[in-house]
């Protein structure tokens, strides 16, 4: 079995490229001729760059570069393999959603059933992890029979007895449509690549690298076993060489928080033991304050059985880990964004510096991008945007919301305001009628609900006879709207109609009122950036939404709210209004998106309990006794997951700022528990004088303190 780490100070994309240039030789078609696995394809775009860059100028022919993904419940996907093609086709992610829901809506909400369709919604996805955890961790639905409801509370025993009647019937579905569900689906995949690779092991090299960082399913570490038994295989870690002793393999194996609990049970999934790791052959010079600051961390996130490295005093050995390391404790989040664009502004005057900001909180990615642009510098959320987020999405949100509440002023100037709002008028000629609505009859006594009244009150509005230039105007943006919604507008007060139906009024009525008088609706609401993507997903829900039941049109616009916000739903990237494209050297990543990646700067931004590490929720359908006795892993597994980001992200970038705001939404924060136990540590290592070690405080605050004072107050000459 052929195992190889590369140690969490080392950068892991540039050691590998290096190693395997220096595998292969001088043969131009050995390098091409080799497949490596990656965890996303981010870092296998990563790997490319590597390549060149460690190619120095030559012609090379990459490497086969594949993202395996199917590695946690969050980041399961399929591999393209012929095998595939005898197995049933996958569920339409937002069908199924569509078929859970329904099944949801029948649970009695005096039982804990939700009362509203988008509350049944957010159940189904739910609902829809919990089906694909349960399948990538290889648990058995045949175990719930096995629960017994007598041992939990009485909302528990109605919840399991309700589950297996769901799952019973969405199986029936399932085999009736001859479709597969997505996580069954995948792990099929994963098992049919190792058992194709076990039969017939390829005869060119085939690297696993960097994958399990976090942890792995059953069936990705049966494939990177099969993997590491191959003749030319190989699986590659990163970090793991931090355990030094059996006895702290076993704690962190114990350990389900640990950063490197998940390669330890990786390991332990392929029968492999601590003396079964070797070095990468190719290592990558560093400053040796690198690999002392990965064994402070090492040492300061030891689990509770190694903790007696903590009794050892040396301030001296750790004083040097700290180089390159400080900390940004900002009041609150709108301080720690300008703080940290200020960081990453400051990283470009080092030429070829690369810099970025890794954080789970998608606020804070999108606080920090705004920051930037004022500095001149373009930098996306690898997030993307929500659709419901985006000019189209709003647009659409804002036109139900405003049927829905009556034609209410504040909802029916945002609509009417909106910039793809037009009423098949000239925009300048709408945005008139719309000044004179908003001034003579909008600003005082709210109107009666519904266009009739709306129309009574312009008319009192306008009674005066000089006003009656004023009020043709009005009158004919009412007879726009009108006419813009007619069979959309009248549904508020109907009697439930299919979801399908809704969608299609309220479709039909956006780009009727999104027409102007030289272009149809349909090209300006589906013109941006966010169009197509926004196109394809809603042609996805009528098919999904017709296995939904009739719903009151007076909850559609919440239902429809969940819709462009769900995990059905894509996030774009919108570069609108930009003059510049994204900085090349500039970036802002999810804590997926950074795995592998390393730079010059890196600022762990959000480092609070709550959100870096995230809550631990067992969720909805099923408590944590039940979940252990099912069979699914503790919920705490995730924080493992998310440590082992935090962990190689600030071991083996140059500089690295650990960046955490003491208030969030006014309401004070707990710091997250891997800086709490840095700091204590830290604390801890007195000298001769009595006074421990502490994290340098980064300079950002004060700067950000200072960019909106002038140096000095001059008088006017």
């Amino acid at each position: 079995m052929r195992l190889y780490d590369i140690p969490a100070h080392q950068p892991f994309l540039p050691a590998l490229a290096r190693g395997v240039l220096d595998q292969v030789g001088s043969d131009p078609l050995a390098l091409s001729r080799t497949t490596i696995l990656l965890p996303t394809r981010r870092a296998a775009l990563a790997l490319r760059e590597a390549f060149l860059k460690a190619a120095e100028g030559r012609t090379l022919l990459l490497p086969r570069m594949r993202a395996l993904t199917g590695l946690s419940t969050q980041e399961a996907d399929e591999l393209a393999l012929p095998t595939l093609l005898d197995l049933p086709p996958a569920v339409d992610p937002a069908r199924r959603q569509a078929v859970l829901t329904s099944l949801v809506m029948r649970l009695p909400s005096r039982f804990g059933g939700p009362d509203t369709p988008e509350q049944a919604w957010r159940l189904a996805t739910a609902l829809a992890e919990l089906l694909d955890e349960t399948a990538l961790e290889d648990a058995d639905f045949a175990n719930l029979a096995r629960l017994v409801p007598e041992e939990f509370s009485t909302h528990w025993q109605v919840t399991l007895t309700f589950l297996r009647a769901v799952l019973d019937t969405w199986a029936g579905w399932l085999e009736s449509q001859g479709l597969m569900d997505i996580g069954p689906r995948r792990t099929a995949a994963l098992r049919a690549q190792a058992e194709e690779w076990k039969r017939a092991p390829p005869a060119d090299p085939v690297i696993a690298a960097g994958i399990g960082a976090g942890g792995t399913i059953p069936a990705a570490a049966a494939l990177l076993k099969v993997v590491a038994q191959m003749p030319n295989g190989c699986v590659l870690l990163h970090g793991a060489g931090e355990i030094t002793s059996p006895e702290l393999w076993a704690a962190i194996g114990e350990s389900p928080t640990h950063p490197l609990s998940g390669q330890v049970r990786l390991l332990s999934a392929m029968d492999a033991a601590p003396g079964d790791l070797q070095p990468w052959p190719t290592a990558i010079a560093t400053d040796p304050a690198l690999e002392r600051r990965a064994a402070l961390l090492a040492c300061a996130l030891r689990p509770a059985a190694g903790i007696e490295a903590w009794l050892h005093r040396r301030p001296a050995h750790w004083r040097p880990a700290l180089e390159g390391l400080s900390l940004l404790d900002a009041p609150d989040v709108q301080a720690e964004a300008v703080a940290i664009a200020l960081l990453l502004r400051e990283a470009l005057e080092t030429p070829g510096s690369r810099a970025a900001l890794i954080t789970p909180d998608r606020d804070l990615g999108r606080r920090v991008a705004a920051e930037l642009t004022r500095h001149g510098v373009v930098a996306d959320d690898s997030a993307g945007q929500p659709l419901g987020q985006t000019p189209t999405g709003a647009y659409l949100r804002l036109l139900g919301r405003a049927v829905a509440e009556g034609f209410a002023p504040v909802s029916l100037l945002a609509l009417l305001k909106h910039p793809l709002t037009a009423g098949g008028q000239t925009r300048s000629e709408w945005m008139e009628a719309v000044r004179l609505l908003e001034r003579r009859a909008l600003r005082g006594p709210r109107p009666a609900p519904g266009l009739p009244g709306l129309r009574a009150r312009v008319l009192e509005a306008f009674r005066r006879e000089k006003d009656a230039v004023l009020l043709a105007r009005v009158i004919g943006l009412l007879d726009a709207l009108e006419t813009c919604l007619a069979g959309f507008e009248e549904l508020r007060d109907s009697p439930a109609r299919p979801p399908a139906d809704l969608l299609e009024r309220h479709l039909a009525a956006a780009e009727a009122l999104a027409a102007t008088r030289d272009r149809p609706g349909g090209l300006r609401l589906y013109a941006a950036e966010e169009g197509e993507p926004l196109a394809v997903f809603l042609s996805t829900l009528p098919p999904a939404l017709a296995e939904m039941p009739p719903m009151s049109p007076a909850g559609w616009p919440a239902l429809f709210d969940v819709l462009l916000e769900g995990p059905a739903a894509p996030s774009v990237r919108i570069g609108r209004g930009r003059e510049h494209a994204q900085h090349p050297r500039i970036a802002i990543l999810g804590l997926l998106e950074a795995r592998l990646q390393d730079f010059d700067l890196a600022v762990l931004g959000s480092l609070e309990e709550g959100v870096w590490p995230q809550a631990t929720d067992p969720g909805p359908w099923m408590s944590r006794p039940m979940r252990a006795d099912f069979g699914l892993p503790e919920p705490e597994s995730r924080i493992g997951r998310v440590a082992a980001d935090f962990f190689l992200g600030a071991a083996c970038a140059p500089r690295v700022v650990l960046s955490r705001a003491r208030k969030r939404a006014g309401a004070p924060t707990v710091p997250s528990r891997w800086l709490t136990r840095l700091e204590t540590f830290l604390a801890g290592q007195r000298g001769d004088r009595g006074e421990g070690l502490a994290l340098p405080r980064s300079p950002a605050l004060d700067w950000a303190s200072r960019i909106d004072q002038p140096d000095a107050v001059r008088p006017w000459p």
